[in-house]
């Protein structure tokens, strides 16, 4: 992995811990480091035991897709109740397999 692609990784890292910051914000809830773990070669970070990025200027979880099994990005998550939804019934964005 090029240096450009590895800063470009851990700079989508931070604004996930940033986005997940302000959506526990709204509910008066506060998240700091300590309660993450980041993985900055993935872009991606760990809170609760569950796979958080930030894609196309959204958070999203990560899953499984129900047909092929491939780790996916969620629809975005906007609120709360999105990650509860994700976890009753996760829900991938744009992903091949499912394209009529």
């Amino acid at each position: 992995m090029s240096i450009l692609s590895n800063l470009a990784k851990k700079a989508q890292a931070e604004q996930t811990f940033l986005e997940l910051v302000a959506l526990f914000a709204k509910d008066k809830k506060v998240v700091t480091k300590d309660d993450v773990h980041m993985f900055p070669e993935r872009g991606v970070v760990d809170f609760e035991m569950l796979l958080f990025t930030y894609i196309d200027g959204k958070l999203r979880m990560l899953g499984y897709c129900p047909e092929c099994a491939a780790e996916v990005p969620s629809k975005p998550i906007r609120k709360l109740a999105d990650i509860a939804s994700n976890l009753d019934r996760f829900v991938p964005d744009k992903h091949e397999c499912l394209v009529p």
